[in-house]
């Protein structure tokens, strides 16, 4: 996990890449945020180097974007796990 949160800090589109833990110890929220599709690109695009140490760390039982992607994108998150959630209101400051 350390080395990951390292890595992903000197992404420089990288604006939020956050480890939550349940009480329990049982489960793991990461949340991640990124200041354009590019910089989302970017950070998925280190995958084939980081996606092992990843996947010895945790296992994925699903993946959440909260994104309108565009199908290209969208295609790199697609499988049974995704639920996609495309913005209908609100705004970031």
């Amino acid at each position: 996990m350390e080395q990951l949160i390292a890595a992903a800090k000197k992404e420089a589109g990288t604006i939020m890449y956050e480890w939550t833990l349940s009480e329990d110890e049982s489960s793991v929220h990461i949340y991640e945020r990124y200041r354009n599709e590019d910089a989302a690109k970017a950070h998925l695009a280190q995958w084939e180097t980081n996606g092992p140490l990843f996947l010895d760390v945790v296992d994925i039982t699903k993946i959440t974007v909260f994104s309108a992607l565009n199908d290209n994108f969208k295609a790199a998150f697609t499988g049974p796990a995704t639920v996609f959630m495309n913005p209908v209101g609100g705004f970031v400051k």
